[in-house]
């Protein structure tokens, strides 16, 4: 597999945020194609938690979900915002680090009766999910995979 070495490359990786803007004045960059491993080797990437405990994440979804969720100082707890309608919740999570960077995170929404995972990796500022639930319309348990990004304050 190749890429394209550039400022949009920049983007891709997470070094420039989405939405930067580049000076009119500025040159065009000559693009350049390197490997994958090779990118991988040259670029820094950004530091990855060792912890998700005291940390503010936000998430946002493929189905155009968005929430930003707030970790309790013990780790013990999630305080999530829907950035779509404004609702706020906190209930109690599990946080298992499985590798650095890469932490599977679960809760239950009393709420709204799904239970959520996440695979957040902080390596590559994605994550995989699963939103599971009855649906009251069939009676059938439901499970949703979801694919997102991340991006970590501070």
């Amino acid at each position: 597999m190749r890429i394209i070495t550039s400022t949009v490359a920049a983007l891709v990786i997470g070094i420039v945020g989405v939405g930067a803007s580049v000076p009119a004045s500025a040159a065009t960059p000559q693009q350049s194609s390197v490997s994958v491993e090779q990118a991988a080797k040259t670029v820094k990437t950004a530091k990855v938690p060792n912890t998700l405990a005291g940390r503010v994440v936000d998430v946002s979804f493929d189905n155009g979900a968005a929430s930003t969720l707030t970790f309790s100082a013990d780790g013990k707890q999630v305080s999530y915002v829907d950035v779509n309608d404004g609702s706020v919740s906190t209930v109690a999570v599990s946080v298992v680090k499985n590798a650095k960077g890469l932490f599977l995170v679960t809760w239950y929404e009393p709420a709204t009766g799904y239970t959520v995972s996440h695979l957040q990796n902080y390596n590559t500022g994605t994550l995989s999910s699963t939103w599971t639930y009855l649906d009251p319309a069939t009676g059938e348990y439901v499970v949703e995979p979801h694919q997102g990004t991340l991006k970590l304050h501070g």
